[in-house]
This record gives C-alpha cells, sequence and structure tokens, in this order.
C-alpha cells in the first residue's frame, strides 16, 4: 500500500483501532468506523504531542529543520482550509441558533476533548431558538466572533470566502456553485495556502463592479481568475497583489475610455420648460466640466476669498469700524492720502489686488499719523464709495496682541490667511430664509453664487466691454490640478490620473487638456514627493501650494477631512526658526488642527521629503508616523 489514499487509510483504522468505536456518534460502517468529530480531536492531541516529539528530533540537523518547517506549514494550510469549510458548515445550519445551555454544554464537552475523543462522552442534543424567539446570535460571523476571540470582519471573511471558493446553499435555499472555482480547486488541493486564497478572492470580488461593466463579464472574470490561480500556485501572495492592482487599473480604464466616450454624445445644456419657480435648464457634462463646476463652487463658497464674499449693500456701509473713525472719516481721510500720493508719486501699497476695483483703490488711510483699517474704494452707479471692510484681507498683518513682536511687520502673518481677530461681515443676502436650516441656506449659496458667475461670465464674453458690477464676484481664479504620471502624460503608458476631488480622468483626456491649457511644472520624486518650486520668502507661491495640495489633496491630520479649500500651509519648521519656505517644508492643515498643532497636540515629521503627523499616545501607543488614510486610502492598509 504505497499510495497516499492507502496510507491516509492505513493510519486511519489505526488511530480508529486506538480510539475504539466508543458509545458516541453515528453507527459505524465500513467508511466511517468512528465518528470523524471524534478523529478530528484526537489528531489534535497526537499533534500536539508529535510536534513536541518532532522539536526534540531536529537536535543539530538543519535538513530535519526544514522538514519540520515544511510539514507544519502544510498543517496551517490544513487547519486553514478546515477553518474555511467550517465557517460553510456552520452558516449551513444556521448554528447561530443554538441555545445558550446546548452551547454552554458543547464547549464543556470541548475543553478537554481526551474523553469526547475515546468516546466516553457525547456531544449534547441539537436544541435550538423557537422560530418566535430572538436568536443567541444574529448570524454565523457574530457566532464565530464570540466563540473564538475573533475580529468581526474576520469572521465574516471566513463565511464569505466559503461561499466564494466552494459549492453551497444559496440565500433562497437552492444549491449554488463556487463563485470562483479554480480558486477553490487550488484550496482543495492543498497547492496554496489557503489564507492567500481566500485574500485573492475577496480583492477579485471588489473588482465585480468593474467586471459586470465590460462586454463579456463572464469571460473577463474566468480569465482573470485562471492567472490569479495559477500565479498563486507558483508566487509569493504579494505578487498575487500586484497582479490584481494592476487588472483593477486595467479594467478601471477601459471602462473610464468607454465611459467618457459615452460621456461625450451626452453633453448638452438642455431647456426643460418653464416651471412656477424658474426656467428650467438640464447641464450635462463630463469628469473635466464636473471638476471646474465643483472648483468653482468651493472657490465661490469660501467666505475667506473675495470671490467668496458679496459686497456689503450701501445701509452697511456707514457703521462704525474697528480703529474708532466712521467711514465718512475714512472717505475724507482717503482723499487726503490720495492728495499726499499723488505730490510724492507714489501708490498705496496692496499685497493682493484680487478686489472688486484696481489695486490703486487700496487706500492705507492714516489719521494724525496714526495707522487706522485701510479701506476699499469702489464705484457704485459712478459714486465712489469705502468700505470699512475690505473684500478681501490677506494684505492686512494680524493684531499687535496675536503677532510675535520679535518677527517683522512685513514678515507676519495677514488676517486673510490666520482669521485671527477679524469676523467676517455678512450680507443679507446670506441670511437664513424662514424655516430653512443651515444645511440648505449653504446648499442655495454655493449654487446661487455658481449660477451667478457662469451667466457673468456669459454677459462678458457677450460684450468684452461690460463693465464689472460690484455685486457680482467675479474674482475666482479657478485651475483644474490634475494628478499624473509623466509616462502617461507622454503617452507612453495609460494610467488614468485623477483630479483633486478624486475623479478620474483618462490619460487621453489629460493629454488633451495639456494640449488647451498651461502646464504646472510639478515634477515628482519616485515615492510621490513634490520637488522644490519655491524660493526663500516668508509666504508659500501660488506654484508651491498646488504641489502641496497635489501631494496632501486635504488636511494633513490622519481622520481629519477637510479638502485642500478649507485649509493653510503651515511651515513645519518655523520661517522665523530659520526654516525655508520649500514645499518640503510645508504641508496643508485646515484652521482646527493648525491651532491643534501649535498647541502641541501631534507632531510632524519628514520623511523622504514627505511630511507625516505623529499622533499622540492617547490616538496611537506605536506613535508611528502616517499620512491622512482619508485622502491617502493606501496609508492605511500599510
Amino acid at each position: 500500500m504505497t499510495t497516499s489514499t492507502g496510507t491516509t487509510e492505513a493510519a486511519l483504522t489505526a488511530l480508529n483501532g486506538a480510539l475504539g468505536t466508543g458509545t458516541t456518534g453515528p453507527t459505524p460502517d465500513a467508511g466511517t468506523p468512528i465518528d470523524p468529530l471524534r478523529t478530528l480531536a484526537a489528531l489534535e492531541l497526537l499533534l500536539r504531542r508529535t510536534v513536541d516529539a518532532a522539536q526534540r528530533s531536529v537536535g543539530d540537523s538543519p535538513v530535519r529543520a526544514a522538514a519540520f518547517a515544511r510539514l507544519s506549514e502544510r498543517f496551517a494550510h490544513a487547519g486553514s482550509h478546515a477553518q474555511i469549510v467550517a465557517a460553510g458548515s456552520c452558516d449551513r445550519t444556521e448554528v447561530n441558533t443554538l441555545t445558550d445551555g446546548t452551547l454552554a454544554g458543547l464547549n464543556q464537552v470541548l475543553a478537554a476533548p481526551e474523553a469526547f475523543a475515546r468516546g466516553e462522552v457525547p456531544l449534547p442534543a441539537d436544541a435550538v431558538s423557537a422560530a418566535d424567539r430572538k436568536p443567541l446570535y444574529k448570524g454565523t460571523p457574530e457566532f464565530l466572533e464570540s466563540q473564538f476571540n475573533l475580529d468581526y470582519f474576520q469572521a465574516e471573511h471566513r463565511v464569505k470566502s466559503h461561499d466564494r471558493l466552494l459549492p453551497h446553499v444559496g440565500a433562497n435555499g437552492q444549491n449554488a456553485p463556487a463563485k470562483y472555482p479554480q480558486l477553490g480547486r487550488i484550496l482543495v488541493s492543498g497547492a496554496a495556502d489557503p489564507r492567500a486564497i481566500a485574500s485573492a478572492a475577496a480583492k477579485l470580488a471588489a473588482l465585480e463592479p468593474s467586471i459586470e461593466a465590460q462586454p463579456d463579464p463572464a469571460d473577463v472574470r474566468s480569465k482573470l481568475e485562471g492567472l490569479v490561480a495559477g500565479t498563486l500556485a507558483t508566487a509569493g501572495q504579494k505578487t498575487v497583489e500586484k497582479l490584481i492592482k494592476q487588472a483593477s487599473v486595467d479594467l478601471d480604464r477601459s471602462l473610464l475610455d468607454r465611459d467618457e466616450a459615452r460621456m461625450e454624445r451626452n453633453l448638452s445644456l438642455d431647456f426643460k420648460g418653464k416651471r412656477p419657480t424658474g426656467y428650467v435648464w438640464e447641464l450635462t457634462t463630463d469628469a473635466v466640466g464636473h471638476e471646474l463646476l465643483t472648483r468653482l463652487a468651493d472657490d465661490l463658497n469660501n467666505p475667506r476669498t473675495s470671490s467668496g464674499q458679496l459686497a456689503l449693500p450701501t445701509d452697511l456701509v456707514d457703521r462704525q469700524i474697528p480703529g474708532g473713525s466712521n467711514t465718512e472719516d475714512h472717505a475724507a481721510n482717503a482723499d487726503a492720502a490720495d492728495a499726499a500720493d499723488a505730490a510724492d508719486g507714489t501708490a498705496s501699497p496692496a499685497d493682493d489686488a484680487d478686489v472688486t476695483g484696481s489695486p490703486a483703490d487700496v487706500e492705507d488711510v492714516s489719521t494724525d499719523g496714526e495707522s487706522a483699517t485701510p479701506g476699499v474704494q469702489f464705484t457704485v452707479s459712478g459714486t465712489p464709495r469705502t468700505l470699512g471692510t475690505p473684500f478681501d484681507q490677506d494684505f492686512l498683518p494680524i493684531p499687535e496682541w496675536a503677532a510675535n513682536p520679535d518677527i517683522p511687520v512685513d514678515q507676519r502673518p495677514r488676517a486673510g490667511f490666520a482669521d485671527v481677530g477679524r469676523p467676517l461681515v455678512a450680507s443679507p443676502e446670506e441670511a437664513p430664509r424662514p424655516g430653512e436650516t443651515a444645511k440648505e441656506t449653504n446648499a442655495r449659496l454655493r449654487a446661487r453664487r455658481l449660477y451667478q458667475l457662469v451667466f457673468d461670465a456669459i454677459t462678458r464674453s457677450i460684450d468684452p466691454q461690460t463693465p464689472e458690477d460690484v455685486w457680482m464676484p467675479m474674482n475666482s481664479r479657478i485651475d483644474i490640478l490634475v494628478t499624473i504620471t509623466y509616462e502617461a502624460l507622454a503617452g507612453i503608458t495609460d494610467v488614468p490620473g485623477f483630479t483633486q476631488h478624486g475623479e478620474l480622468i483618462s490619460a487621453a483626456t489629460a493629454r488633451r487638456l495639456a494640449c488647451n491649457a498651461g502646464i504646472l511644472p510639478l515634477v515628482m520624486g519616485g515615492k510621490s514627493q513634490p520637488l522644490d518650486l519655491g524660493r526663500k520668502v516668508r509666504y508659500f507661491t501660488k506654484a508651491q501650494k498646488r504641489a502641496i495640495a497635489a501631494r496632501d489633496r486635504g488636511c494633513a491630520n490622519p481622520g481629519c477631512s477637510m479638502p485642500v479649500h478649507r485649509t493653510e500651509v503651515h511651515h513645519i519648521k518655523g520661517f522665523a526658526e530659520g526654516g525655508n519656505t520649500d514645499v518640503s517644508n510645508g504641508l496643508l492643515l485646515c484652521i482646527r488642527c493648525h491651532t491643534a498643532y501649535h498647541a502641541g497636540h501631534f507632531d510632524v515629521v519628514v520623511i523622504d521629503q514627505v511630511p507625516h503627523v505623529v499622533l499622540p499616545a492617547s490616538r496611537d501607543p506605536l506613535r508611528l508616523p502616517r499620512r491622512n488614510w482619508v485622502f491617502h486610502p493606501e496609508a492605511a492598509a500599510a
């Protein structure tokens, strides 16, 4: 008897003979002398003792040590296979409906399995919860989680792996085939680690939406499964993961190309009819148009930008302003300042000309040699007026009480950047309507501002000489930021890129955009770190901010979901401490996280020119450098 089957039968016969028929289990027959569960219990005891004996027998022999390791690995594979099969059995028999007393009796019997293996103690009889009673557990995963101290998702993974890899009973009570039969055959044969097979099946299941969108899903699924199965039998799990990841990119790319072609045929702006609320038009756009409109809406809805603030109505102009002088005083002082500037041939300084009016309209007003709050002069129906609060205060230094006296005035943060000490002034247009929630108000204003900008653009396109209206914000400077590899942009590969809002853009579309738009020279290093673009000045340039935004994608604090347009750039090493204004020395933080950083709630370290956050021990006991997994999902897996 030299075959493996014969050897197994001989060993099983000897084991059964040693155990005896006992008093439990089904009536023995020629194929199954005793209850297989008794045999399994005896094998577990025998394995533990044999492992100890094998360890002692190794001695100083590396050959025996290698054989011991290989056989142990095969035992582990057999155990993992058994776990998947057992999870399927539990699900099929609805083990979660066992009564508390029955389950307690079972656990007591198997706590010391020697007596059960010898046939001296029987398993308790089946007893399940009545149909009108709540079962002990919601389902099989919860049962496995509770009984074997597993994570819930780990337990659920076992149940799903059984259904993906082996024939099973479906939700309708009918027999269902394995979803991935080729992987199931490898599982039964023991040719690969069952854990790697189950993981590969889960990753293939995650690709199902992309597979189903293909012209022939069954053929794509079968070919991809065969490729994965062949790789599992000859290579490690990491190779399989890379293969599936590349397959995901290929599927998404083919799907993206078809989606873009389908969208291209439907791009339109159609009149749908007149409603009591107004004339209804329906706009259908592609990913590029969606990104452009979203970026516009984000910028217009940001209250800290000039384009995000409506001009103040005239009834709010004549209010008292910080510094003790009212609007009329400022207007008079502005005339005096104009005369002084005309006499010496100089113009008033303004760091930010992105306001309604020309840079020369921004006045640095003073009274009796003392500094007063600057105002913005603009024209309404030809009448010069001055606002106490400018549309965009980026050129104003922060208050003296908030500044470090050791930092020169021209190097201090600006109020618009730090949002310190200057409350926003809201227009009555922004007041909630009766019965309107804050969320509904924000959505209405977002849509209204975007609507106004679109029609302003149409008006100025028809008549470029149309004067700007201060009630219509048109100060947005919007760019579409697409992150894509140089190889894809050059046509070497077809790996898609993605926009700032996470929308996929095919390589072909990115190349088309590059033909019609300026290219931001943002060069990525080998580990996707933007190279230095800046000069050694106090404030980050727009190019640097774009580079940092492309790298961080949002607030860098792990777990924070604030997008790019609601963040600010922080110097990791302070400028006053000798830190350079380089991309690698800056990261995006929202206002709350920026405040938390300066309060010492977390640290920042730079690894390979990419900033990482070190969370406090209360949130991360290991205190490992991490990136924000909200915008970098791959960081969560790492």
